[in-house]
């Protein structure tokens, strides 16, 4: 592969106070705080802030054509349908990498999407999310996005290409005790993770996850 050297930026990840200097490999490129790679928002923090304020504000304009279209008497069926297309896609476009950094309050911003958008569909009084959830047999996006980044880790798994990304499986050193035959054994070597962030990222958080027998 050549890289083209007119369209590559340097992009430092750092979480000091100022960040390190260093000469770039490539003497051409500038340096910038935030970069979109393949529709997903990076920034040098590593925190999801700009890609959920971007994604936002893209699922909000689709909500108003939601609104003219339930205003013309569009059937329920099919408004849920182009939810799903245009809307939903969106609040779960590239989850697995950025479902396990979300705060609580960003998760909360993305579920009100879907709340305000089940409100259009009904044509109802304003009632609770989980009566809507009920009645169109939906689930929370934060379930749907943690079912995706499963899925998507059990299918890097069964990869041989891309298997290489997530750790080996794990091979015990020692006979463990019997006290610790209750626990779970380990399906793939834990990861030592020395930061939050890292930690909230999708590796280490599928890993621990697939090791506590969790399923999709």
């Amino acid at each position: 592969m050549t890289v083209n050297f007119d369209k590559s930026v340097i992009l430092t990840f750092s979480f000091l106070k100022s960040a390190p200097v260093f000469n770039p490999p490539i003497p051409s490129a500038s340096h910038v705080t935030e970069i979109k790679l393949l529709g997903v928002h990076i920034t040098s923090d590593l925190k999801w802030n700009k890609h959920v304020d971007g994604m936002l504000k893209k699922a909000n304009l689709a909500i108003r054509s939601l609104k003219l279209l339930a205003r013309h008497g569009i059937p329920a069926p099919h408004l849920l349908r182009i939810y799903f297309s245009f809307i939903r896609s969106t609040l779960e476009y590239c989850c697995p990498v950025w479902h396990f950094g979300l705060t609580r309050e960003q998760s909360d911003r993305v579920e009100r999407v879907q709340y305000r958008a089940l409100l259009v569909i009904s044509k109802a009084p304003k009632i609770p999310y989980i009566s809507l959830l009920n009645q169109f047999q939906l689930q929370t996006l934060q379930s749907r996005r943690l079912k995706l980044a499963l899925s998507f880790g059990n299918k890097i798994l069964s990869s041989p290409i891309h298997r290489n990304i997530l750790p080996p499986q794990h091979q015990p050193a020692r006979v463990r005790p019997l006290r610790a035959v209750a626990e779970p054994v380990p399906k793939l070597q834990p990861v030592t993770v020395s930061h939050a962030r890292y930690e909230l990222s999708f590796v280490p958080s599928f890993v621990k996850l697939f090791n506590a027998g969790s399923t999709f």
